[in-house]
């Protein structure tokens, strides 16, 4: 039996009185008593048809993205469209199928759909799934790492991956029909077949739950980190092209926002010259512990800022960059008191700064 007639076959389930039941909507839906094998065997053909030409969308329109490099919202737009149109037909032909056939009471569980799919295809075929979708979780995590690599891609590859994983597992698991053990059963009590079921069903639903809560939940972060990277590359790649003169004015514009840093210094603006960048810092009274910070204590206190700024200003790629094309930072500490600015020291931060 082929992939997309296990797909299609797992729509189907008997009842207890041997009738044939089909789930147009799967798990989430009502099905119908097909009373005829022949109208059972156009379902199934008209299912795997409609699978099969969704997935060759699917194929063609990642194709088309990556080898013709085709605009990904355009792309999507058309896919979309035709896959509304595919499914909107096959909708209205198997609603020609089984018209007048009678509702059924009978639920197809997540574990029925599962387990029918996983007896009907070949080990070989469970196992391949498994590692493809394996793959896909190790490929996203790759793609991290390579550069103008589409964010949405790396995201969808690996929610599919980490779901796609746990799916193929589960199916594996099923297709050996191992005995599920059921809390509370002493082991020499047989236990009811609908019993073992339903646990079955309560274990798929809810491990289902975390895995998809997982899987979105690490794409997320996994597009939140790629992007701030993303960006990152891209701010990087400018800088490189820039002159020390042009990165020292774009710098010192990025930073031109006067903050508070901390309780006894304010950080007061900034000015480029050249190749020059100056930062100006302002030092004030802390009314918390009446701190106040004298002229004679300016030499102590260049160590220490000397310090501080060696942590902050050495590890920042960007600096880092600018120190090497030739640039120099020059931060220029004032002590403020009773409205009065007076020079305390600077500090200068270049190439042999940081070494």
């Amino acid at each position: 039996m082929g992939y997309f007639d296990a797909l299609s076959e797992a729509l189907f389930k008997e009842d207890e009185n041997g009738n044939t039941i089909f789930y147009k909507w799967g798990i989430m839906g009502r099905g119908v008593v097909v009373d005829t094998q022949e109208k059972k065997d156009q379902i199934i053909s008209l299912t795997t048809i409609y699978y099969t030409i969704v997935f060759a969308f699917i194929f063609i329109m990642n194709f088309s993205i990556f080898i013709y490099h085709i605009d990904i919202v355009l792309n999507t737009v058309i896919f979309l469209g035709i896959g509304v149109v595919l499914t909107l037909w096959y909708l209205y032909q198997i609603s020609k199928i089984t018209k007048g056939l009678e509702y059924s009471q009978t639920k197809l569980s997540m574990y029925d759909s599962w387990k029918k799919t996983s007896h009907r295809l070949p080990k070989y075929v469970l196992w391949g799934g498994f590692i493809l979708m394996s793959l896909l979780v190790v490929l996203a995590i790759f793609s991290f790492f390579l550069d103008d690599f589409p964010l949405w891609i790396g995201t969808v590859l690996l929610v599919l991956g980490i779901f796609g994983s746990f799916a193929y597992y589960k199916m594996i698991i099923f297709s050996k029909d191992a005995p599920v053990p059921i809390p509370d059963v002493p082991p020499v009590q047989a236990v009811p077949q609908e019993t073992s079921e339903k646990a079955m069903e309560w274990n798929l639903k809810n491990s289902s739950i975390v895995f998809s809560v997982l899987a979105v939940v690490l794409g997320f972060v996994y597009y939140v980190y790629a992007d701030s990277k993303q960006e990152y590359d891209e701010k990087m790649a400018m800088y490189e092209k820039m002159t020390t003169q042009e990165m020292a004015a774009h710098l010192a514009e990025v930073n031109a926002e006067p903050t508070s840093i901390d309780f006894i210094t304010m950080h007061a603006g900034t000015k480029a010259e050249n190749n020059r960048i100056y930062f100006y810092r302002e030092l004030k009274s802390n009314p918390i512990s009446d701190m106040v910070v004298d002229v004679e204590h300016a030499q102590d206190d260049k160590v220490r800022m000397s310090k501080k700024l060696k942590r902050e200003m050495c590890d920042s790629p960007a600096f880092n960059l600018f120190y090497k094309k030739g640039g120099e930072l020059l931060f220029v500490y004032n002590l403020v008191k009773d409205e009065q600015k007076t020079f305390l020291f600077d500090v200068k931060i270049d190439k042999e700064f940081c070494l």
